[in-house]
Protein backbone atom coordinates (compact mmCIF):
# COMPACT_ATOMS: atom_id res chain seq x y z
CA UNK A 1 0.00 0.00 0.00
CA UNK A 2 1.27 3.42 -0.54
CA UNK A 3 1.23 6.88 1.07
CA UNK A 4 -1.25 7.99 -1.16
CA UNK A 5 -4.21 5.51 -0.54
CA UNK A 6 -3.43 5.31 3.06
CA UNK A 7 -3.37 8.75 3.51
CA UNK A 8 -7.25 8.46 1.99
CA UNK A 9 -7.91 5.28 4.20
CA UNK A 10 -6.67 6.89 8.03
CA UNK A 11 -10.61 8.57 8.56
CA UNK A 12 -12.09 5.67 7.80
CA UNK A 13 -9.65 3.73 9.66
CA UNK A 14 -10.46 5.75 13.15
CA UNK A 15 -14.24 5.17 12.41
CA UNK A 16 -13.98 1.32 11.77
CA UNK A 17 -15.51 1.33 8.56
CA UNK A 18 -12.68 -0.55 6.88
CA UNK A 19 -12.81 -4.30 5.68
CA UNK A 20 -10.24 -6.55 7.55
CA UNK A 21 -8.34 -6.92 4.61
CA UNK A 22 -8.06 -3.15 4.60
CA UNK A 23 -7.10 -2.41 8.26
CA UNK A 24 -4.35 -4.93 8.33
CA UNK A 25 -2.73 -3.50 4.68
CA UNK A 26 -3.42 -0.28 6.55
CA UNK A 27 -1.49 -1.27 9.88
CA UNK A 28 1.33 -2.88 8.12
CA UNK A 29 1.68 0.35 6.06
CA UNK A 30 1.67 2.01 9.46
CA UNK A 31 4.55 0.13 11.25
CA UNK A 32 7.42 0.95 8.71
CA UNK A 33 5.98 4.76 7.61
CA UNK A 34 6.89 7.38 10.03
CA UNK A 35 4.61 10.04 7.86
CA UNK A 36 1.36 8.20 7.69
CA UNK A 37 1.43 6.90 11.49
CA UNK A 38 2.21 10.98 12.56
CA UNK A 39 -1.05 12.26 10.37
CA UNK A 40 -3.07 9.07 11.87
CA UNK A 41 -1.89 10.85 15.26
CA UNK A 42 -3.03 14.49 14.21
CA UNK A 43 -6.49 12.56 13.09
CA UNK A 44 -6.79 11.06 16.11
CA UNK A 45 -6.36 14.21 17.76
CA UNK A 46 -8.89 16.23 15.88
CA UNK A 47 -11.22 13.35 16.46
CA UNK A 48 -10.87 13.09 20.13
CA UNK A 49 -11.21 17.01 20.48
CA UNK A 50 -14.30 17.35 18.38
CA UNK A 51 -15.77 14.87 20.52
CA UNK A 52 -14.74 16.55 23.77
CA UNK A 53 -16.92 19.95 22.42
CA UNK A 54 -19.79 20.87 24.55
CA UNK A 55 -23.45 21.24 22.32
CA UNK A 56 -24.72 24.38 22.71
CA UNK A 57 -28.46 25.33 23.07
CA UNK A 58 -30.61 25.46 20.68
CA UNK A 59 -32.39 29.11 20.52
CA UNK A 60 -35.69 29.87 21.58
CA UNK A 61 -37.03 30.95 17.74
CA UNK A 62 -35.23 27.72 15.77
CA UNK A 63 -38.00 25.13 16.53
CA UNK A 64 -40.45 27.81 15.27
CA UNK A 65 -38.45 28.96 12.30
CA UNK A 66 -38.29 25.23 11.05
CA UNK A 67 -42.24 24.42 11.38
CA UNK A 68 -42.60 27.49 9.54
CA UNK A 69 -40.17 26.32 6.74
CA UNK A 70 -41.88 23.24 7.04
CA UNK A 71 -45.51 24.65 6.23
CA UNK A 72 -43.91 26.77 3.57
CA UNK A 73 -42.16 23.27 2.13
CA UNK A 74 -45.59 21.78 2.11
CA UNK A 75 -47.47 24.69 0.33
CA UNK A 76 -45.08 24.87 -2.79
CA UNK A 77 -45.36 20.82 -2.75
CA UNK A 78 -49.15 21.34 -2.87
CA UNK A 79 -49.28 23.88 -5.55
CA UNK A 80 -49.52 23.27 -8.99
CA UNK A 81 -46.53 23.93 -11.28
CA UNK A 82 -46.81 26.63 -14.00
CA UNK A 83 -46.68 23.84 -17.44
CA UNK A 84 -46.48 26.78 -19.94
CA UNK A 85 -43.64 28.90 -20.63
CA UNK A 86 -45.75 32.27 -20.40
CA UNK A 87 -46.79 31.17 -16.84
CA UNK A 88 -43.59 31.32 -15.39
CA UNK A 89 -42.88 35.00 -13.82
CA UNK A 90 -39.78 35.42 -15.23
CA UNK A 91 -41.10 35.13 -18.91
CA UNK A 92 -43.59 37.89 -17.70
CA UNK A 93 -41.23 39.90 -16.61
CA UNK A 94 -38.66 39.46 -19.73
CA UNK A 95 -42.13 40.17 -22.00
CA UNK A 96 -42.77 43.48 -19.90
CA UNK A 97 -39.36 44.87 -20.23
CA UNK A 98 -39.39 44.11 -24.28
CA UNK A 99 -42.78 45.80 -24.36
CA UNK A 100 -41.26 49.12 -22.77
CA UNK A 101 -38.03 49.15 -24.32
CA UNK A 102 -40.21 48.96 -27.53
CA UNK A 103 -42.49 51.57 -26.61
CA UNK A 104 -39.87 53.71 -25.52
CA UNK A 105 -37.86 53.60 -29.03
CA UNK A 106 -40.72 53.63 -30.44
CA UNK A 107 -41.40 57.30 -29.38
CA UNK A 108 -38.70 58.49 -29.17
CA UNK A 109 -38.09 57.90 -32.91
CA UNK A 110 -41.69 59.49 -33.71
CA UNK A 111 -40.72 62.41 -30.97
CA UNK A 112 -37.30 62.69 -32.88
CA UNK A 113 -36.15 66.46 -34.10
CA UNK A 114 -35.35 64.75 -37.56
CA UNK A 115 -38.69 63.34 -37.96
CA UNK A 116 -40.39 66.16 -36.90
CA UNK A 117 -38.73 68.73 -40.03
CA UNK A 118 -40.35 66.32 -42.99
CA UNK A 119 -37.95 65.78 -46.02
CA UNK A 120 -35.61 68.49 -47.60
CA UNK A 121 -37.22 69.38 -51.02
CA UNK A 122 -34.70 68.91 -53.57
CA UNK A 123 -34.02 71.51 -56.17
CA UNK A 124 -36.46 70.01 -59.14
CA UNK A 125 -39.19 69.85 -56.75
CA UNK A 126 -39.11 65.80 -55.55
CA UNK A 127 -38.32 64.86 -52.79
CA UNK A 128 -34.47 64.01 -51.91
CA UNK A 129 -32.95 60.59 -51.55
CA UNK A 130 -30.66 59.61 -49.04
CA UNK A 131 -26.99 59.42 -49.91
CA UNK A 132 -26.96 55.07 -50.02
CA UNK A 133 -29.50 55.03 -51.37
CA UNK A 134 -29.71 52.28 -54.71
CA UNK A 135 -30.95 55.27 -56.85
CA UNK A 136 -28.24 57.32 -56.05
CA UNK A 137 -25.73 54.27 -56.46
CA UNK A 138 -27.15 53.69 -59.99
CA UNK A 139 -27.18 57.67 -60.62
CA UNK A 140 -23.44 57.49 -59.85
CA UNK A 141 -22.79 54.59 -62.09
CA UNK A 142 -24.24 56.03 -64.63
CA UNK A 143 -22.06 58.90 -65.24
Amino acid sequence: MNCEKASRLLSAYLDHELTPEERRLLRLHLLACAECNEELRQLETIKGSLARLCVTSVPSFLPWLRARLAEEEAILADEERPVFVWQQPWFRRTCAAVAFLLLFGLGSWLLSPQRQKGPVPSQNGLPSLPEASWVNVERNLLR
